[in-house]
């Protein structure tokens, strides 16, 4: 399948789904499933009269009010990007799994693909510390999140820190695919989804009256973007454009949504590839690390 650039069935993909990472490719490929049903679920919502101008009957003062309306998404829009984003973050965790589980390492919940706010923190994630106890007061050694990739594999620890640069200065992508995760857990990734842009005409007994605006509005509202006392030109009703966009407040605000969810497909999908290139072909990379005699 693909979308807005992705492929599924390329060779480079099919080789990964048949080697360890298998599993994670296969949540790539759920991932775009996903991300294809929110594209046509939005396709038909923009093209089935559920966003559009509707001019109201006249008040008591002879006004007539000319609206922006849009109705609410199809739940499968936000539901299905936010489970695609999801599917891409556990991608990345199941195939730093799968590569502790090839190098002898022991399954631990807390091996996981680190995305962190700054390089001082990712860093901090690696090194062991001293941990006092509250209670008893006895100091002992803490054992780093990321302490078996240090130990058994230093080649993912380098691609981490000098390749990927999880953090937020370093790679924002994947720092905002962490943080859109996050998100969707707890709410939905709500869209603004209609803008309309160009002139509106009015028919006064003057001859043409126009207005021209920019107007953005959310799902399941109205936004009066006209007052006259005049119709609008039924002959020629302005254009609406529907477009699936991030909320302002948070990560990508303002960026066309279906555009971002390809960039961080295409993002995981490299990360996942570099990941088979390093250590699928090169299993001696995987072999677990002996301590020095």
């Amino acid at each position: 399948m693909i979308l807005l650039g992705m492929d599924i069935d390329s060779p480079d993909l099919v080789t990964l789904k048949r080697g360890f990472l298998w599993q994670a490719a296969f949540k790539l490929d759920f991932a775009d499933d996903q991300f294809l049903e929110a594209m046509y679920s939005f396709k038909e919502y923009s093209e089935n009269g559920s966003t559009g101008i509707r001019q109201l009957p006249a008040d008591e003062n002879g006004f007539y009010v000319t609206e922006l309306f849009a109705e609410r998404l199809p739940r499968q829009v936000p539901m299905c990007i936010g489970a695609g984003i999801h599917s891409l973050r556990s991608a990345l965790d199941t195939a730093v799994s799968a590569i502790v589980r090839e190098s002898g390492g022991k399954p631990d919940t807390r091996v996981a693909f680190p995305v962190h706010a700054s390089e001082r923190d990712l860093r901090a994630a690696f090194e062991s510390g001293l941990r006092t106890c509250p209670d008893c007061k006895a100091t002992r050694v803490t054992k780093a999140p990321m302490d078996q990739i240090r130990k058994l594999i230093p080649d993912l620890e380098r691609l981490i820190l000098d390749v990927f640069k999880p953090w937020k200065d370093g790679n924002y992508p994947l720092w905002a695919l962490n943080k859109l995760d996050n998100l969707q857990k707890h709410q939905t990734l709500l869209l603004i989804a209609s803008t309309t842009s160009g002139t509106i005409d009015f028919d006064t007994v003057e001859g043409i009256s126009n207005k021209f605006g920019l107007w953005r509005i959310q799902p399941g509202m109205t936004v009066e973007i006209a007052r006259s006392r005049h119709q609008l030109l039924i002959s020629n009703p302005p254009a609406v454009s529907c477009e699936l966009l991030f909320p302002d407040n948070g990560p990508f605000g303002g960026q066309h949504a279906l555009e971002v969810i390809g960039q961080l497909y295409r993002l995981v999908r490299g990360i996942l590839l570099t990941l088979q290139a390093q250590f699928g072909e090169d299993q001696a990379a995987l072999q677990p690390v002996k301590p020095p005699v």
